[in-house]
């Protein structure tokens, strides 16, 4: 078959029924030294593999390069470093990983390693990351050999590095669970296009599709490795929920840790008040609560909210609403632009309703005001790290994630 027959049979497939990933809404990391390193090393074990063969043309050498199997020099490439039940060790399931069986198979696999490895190495870490992309192709590839061969006598060898990829995308949906992903399809080529899907949908029906198919429902004859592609998925996805239990602060120390970020000398707040004081402090907090929950004022009684307000901080500096009415006050002043008076309502609801669930939000209005309003980085990074570790189902997780990235730049 010639090469030029091999991209219309390709292009007539994609036409027909396709639904790719091509890529995530997240921030591309400018560092990403493993996933590079993955990347580059399955291309020239390709690339070796390749060099066995004898080739009378071009077209001969595009078939092999699409069907290694096809080709008896090549095809021993899979039983020499490919993954033999039968020939069960350490160093195979290590090498069997990075051999392909064609270059859709390799392009497909390093394709989606590179959209969802970026922002998992980042949230990770390089060395953390490389464990969990070996690991997780071993816990592959262990499910594979018991699920086809338990007793251990196939000779038929497994290679590629879906199993590791699939643990990759375990572990993003569980960091990520919100972030989009652009999606191409095409059906019958009259329905076409792109579309950007929830992490936490789109790869999850991936999942029960792999699922599916490891059963042997619509797979028959099937040469996938689709019981790999399951026990990649499940060990990423434990692995990482496992990771964030251990690093996610609890809830009370979560409470400390806020107050200790962002207490400073100018939110020393307890100052002991006579009975008088705190009857005029209540009343004050009481008259601006009312105007500032009820619905029905107009914007300009909203006004006399704001500015009540502000002559209760002038007179009672510690005061604080209660938490729906502070969070108005912090969110009205940011709208106007009043950035040092929103940043203090912001710290104020925190430190005082550090359980609120609109934490995620006002430490993350923090963190912004810091970076783009006083160059303040450092103390913006330690805020917006906060949330996008200890919130990671939150959309403002994602949005510090990108605020984070836009400081590193």
């Amino acid at each position: 078959m010639s090469f030029f027959a091999i991209l219309v049979i390709i292009a007539i497939g994609i036409a027909l029924f396709c639904i790719f990933p091509i890529g995530v809404e997240l921030p591309k990391p400018r560092r990403h030294f493993v996933v590079d390193a993955i990347i580059s090393v399955n291309i020239i074990v390709f690339i070796a593999m390749l060099l066995r063969g004898e080739y009378m043309n071009f077209d001969h050498f595009a078939n092999v390069a699409f069907e290694p199997g096809i080709d008896e020099s090549v095809r021993e490439f899979f039983y020499d470093w490919g993954l033999k039940p039968s020939e069960l060790s350490f160093s195979r399931l290590v090498t069997s990983m990075f051999v392909h069986a064609g270059v859709l198979h390799l392009f497909a696999n390093m394709y989606l390693l590179y959209i969802f490895g970026l922002p998992v190495e980042k949230r990770l870490g390089p060395m953390a990351f490389l464990l969990l992309y070996l690991f997780g192709g071993f816990a592959a590839d262990f499910l594979y050999v018991y699920v086809t061969s338990p007793t251990l006598e196939s000779s038929i060898p497994l290679v590629g590095a879906s199993g590791a990829l699939f643990a990759v995308m375990g572990a993003f949906v569980a960091h990520f669970p919100r972030a989009k992903i652009r999606v191409f399809y095409s059906i019958l080529i009259i329905v076409r296009g792109v579309r950007s899907v929830t992490a936490v949908v789109f790869l999850t029906l991936y999942f029960i599709f792999e699922v599916v198919k490891s059963l042997g429902i619509f797979s028959h004859g099937s040469n996938v490795a689709h019981a790999a592609h399951v026990g990649g998925f499940f060990f990423g996805l434990f692995a990482a929920y496992v990771a964030l239990q251990v690093r996610r602060l609890r809830p009370e120390d979560l409470e400390d840790e806020i107050r200790r970020i962002l207490e400073d000398d100018s939110t020393q707040f307890p100052i002991s008040r006579s009975p008088a004081e705190q009857k005029t402090m209540a009343l004050m907090k009481e008259n601006i609560t009312q105007i500032l929950v009820n619905p029905d004022y107009p914007p300009l009684v909203k006004e006399q909210g704001l500015e009540g307000y502000h002559r209760l901080i002038a007179e009672f500096p510690e005061a604080a609403l209660g938490p729906g009415p502070q969070f108005i006050i912090a969110r009205i002043l940011l709208d106007k632009g009043r950035w040092e008076e929103a940043l203090e309502a912001f710290k104020k609801f925190c430190i005082t309703f550090p359980q609120d669930v609109r934490r995620d939000e006002a430490l993350y209005q923090i963190g912004h005001i810091y970076c783009d309003k006083f160059d303040e980085t450092e103390r913006a990074t330690k805020i917006l790290t906060l949330v996008a570790g200890e919130f990671p189902e939150s959309p403002w997780a994602r949005a510090a994630e990108m605020k984070l990235d836009s400081i590193s730049r």
